[in-house]
C-alpha cells in the first residue's frame, strides 16, 4: 500500500459489503422477546439483519411485515424476526414452532441457508477487522 491509499478513508462497507448504518431497530415488545427467547444481544441481531445474514422467508399478502429467518450461534438455533419493511422496526422474534402456528412452517433447508449466511457474514467481519488492523499497523510504521 502506498501513502495515498493509507490516507484515504477506509470503507468497510465498500470492501466487504458490511453495512455500518442501522436500519433495523427493535420495538419494545421485540426487545423483550429477544432477551427472553435468544442469547443474542440486540445490537448483534440488528447488525445481522441489516447485513443480510438472514433469509427472507416471505410475508403475508398485503402486509409490509417481512419474516426474516436468522441463526443464533449462541443458541445453535434459528428464529424469525418479523420486520416492518417500511421503517425497519422489528415487531417480534419467534421460534420456528411459534411461527408455524401463526404463519407457516419453516423447513430444514431454510434453516441451513440462514446458518450459511451467518457464517459468511462472520467471515466478512473477521476479514474486515484483519484489514483494519493491517492498515493501522502500516500507518503507525509510516508515522
Amino acid at each position: 500500500m502506498n501513502q495515498k491509499e493509507l490516507e484515504e478513508p477506509f470503507l468497510i462497507e465498500s470492501l466487504y459489503g458490511i453495512r455500518q448504518q442501522r436500519f433495523a431497530y427493535p420495538s419494545s415488545h421485540a426487545a423483550k422477546r429477544i432477551a427472553q427467547r435468544t442469547s443474542m444481544n440486540i445490537l448483534e441481531l440488528m447488525s445481522l439483519l441489516d447485513n443480510g445474514a438472514c433469509v427472507n422467508i416471505g410475508q403475508h399478502a398485503g402486509s409490509y411485515r417481512r419474516h426474516l429467518l436468522f441463526f443464533s450461534p449462541k443458541d445453535k438455533f434459528c428464529y424469525v424476526a418479523i420486520q416492518d419493511e417500511r421503517n425497519g422496526k422489528i415487531i417480534t422474534v419467534l421460534p420456528p414452532a411459534y411461527h408455524r402456528n401463526l404463519a407457516w412452517r419453516i423447513n430444514a433447508e431454510q434453516c441451513q441457508l440462514a446458518k450459511k449466511r451467518y457464517e459468511s457474514y462472520t467471515k466478512a467481519v473477521a476479514a474486515a477487522a484483519q484489514s483494519i488492523k493491517k492498515i493501522n499497523n502500516l500507518r503507525k510504521a509510516i508515522n
